[in-house]
């Protein structure tokens, strides 16, 4: 397999700082997206509950975030209407 120049593995590297810069605005716009939507449902309180599960997961902590995902869930379904409670869950793949 023959080699890349230098200038050619520089222009890689470029490109992939730009798609990666992309990301990472798109992943902002998402998480901005998804807070305003729970900031909209529950407040404050429920973005801090959020926020908190999301910094365990983030630090590896997954039993802890996953409780606290859960904690929330409880604590929300007895504020939804009976018909969105009855509704199988969606799976994640």
């Amino acid at each position: 397999m023959a080699e890349m120049s230098e200038a050619r593995q520089a222009e890689l590297v470029a490109h992939a700082r730009v798609l990666a810069e992309a990301e990472r605005a798109q992943d902002l716009r998402d998480y901005d997206r998804m807070m305003g939507l729970i900031l909209a449902l529950g407040g404050d309180a429920l973005a801090d509950e959020v926020e908190e599960a999301l910094r365990a997961d983030a630090s590896g902590d997954r039993a802890t975030a996953l409780r606290l995902v859960d904690e929330i869930v409880a604590r929300w379904r007895g504020r939804l209407p009976q018909s969105e409670v009855d509704q199988e869950p969606v799976e994640q793949g």
